[in-house]
């Protein structure tokens, strides 16, 4: 089924980024930064062109200032049911997700490039190393930023705050 074709798809995604931010909530406060589309949209809930203001993926960036041991992020999400996909680094997958919802159920974990050197080198390993995703172009993220509401798009009471 295409996850797009019904919209379901953008309900999976928004509940998959939740479920994301709730799995890493006990981490340092003010880790995690929302980039990409659900970001964008967020901000500018009212588009002026006619495409459904969602999309099928979120991408968080990882402040490795905050967090100090990347391999935590890649533990948290293990915890709560995600798992790499393909074995990438930083590149997401709800594990029990139902087949039309595969795509719709990913979440990327991006650190700047700029900035990966900043991890701890105490117990940093190759678990760590596959917890994020190298990227450049990121590194303004971790400057300019602010707090938003991130709310479920189907009517589901719970929200959580994010920095974008």
């Amino acid at each position: 089924m295409n996850p797009i074709g019904d919209g379901r798809g953008y309900g999976v995604a928004r509940r998959t980024l939740i479920l994301a931010l709730n799995a890493l909530a006990d981490l340092p406060p003010r880790s995690f930064i929302l980039v990409g589309a659900q970001a964008v949209y967020l901000r500018a809930p009212n588009p002026v062109v006619a495409i459904p203001p969602f999309t099928l993926d979120g991408d968080l960036v990882a402040d490795p200032s905050r967090i100090g041991r990347p391999q935590l992020i890649l533990d948290r999400l293990e915890a709560n049911g995600f798992e790499l996909r393909d074995n990438r680094a930083g590149l997401y997958r709800l594990a029990n997700a139902a087949e039309e919802d595969l795509y719709a159920s990913r979440i990327d974990i991006l650190v700047p490039e700029g900035d990966a050197h900043r991890w701890d080198a105490v117990g940093y390993n190759m678990r760590g190393i596959s917890a994020t995703m190298r990227q450049d172009g990121l590194e303004l993220t971790l400057v300019d930023h602010s707090t938003m509401t991130l709310r479920p798009i189907e009517n589901v009471r719970r929200t959580l705050r994010t920095r974008r």
